[in-house]
């Protein structure tokens, strides 16, 4: 629906019919669709939607240990501190099969 957003980290269940904006990292299902669990405690998805781990590569990823989150945010602020880049991307966009097709800074 128009307006409607799914925030970073949701997951939406198959089939639910999503009428109202579901929260970051939040775990929605139904119809229409409502928050039946969170994913993460409400301090790290604060501090994971603060520190935007999204806009690294993969490869200044590496090595996190992703299944503790809290350790995961802890060593990536220390990596962010020592001045760690973030990757240049501008926008994405979704093609007609929901592939992402990402478009680079010009310059």
């Amino acid at each position: 629906m128009r307006g409607v957003e799914i925030g970073d980290g949701a997951i939406v269940g198959t089939g639910a019919v999503v009428t109202k904006s579901i929260p970051p990292y939040a775990i929605a299902a139904g119809v229409p669709a409502r928050v039946i669990r969170w994913r993460l405690p409400e301090d790290i998805v604060a501090r994971m939607l603060a520190i935007k781990w999204w806009r690294f590569d993969a490869h200044e990823l590496s090595g996190l240990p992703f299944s503790r989150p809290n350790e995961a945010l802890e060593e990536l602020e220390r990596r962010i501190a020592r001045g760690i880049q973030e990757r240049p991307i501008e926008y994405m966009e979704l093609g007609p099969l929901g592939e992402p097709t990402v478009f680079e800074p010009q310059g």
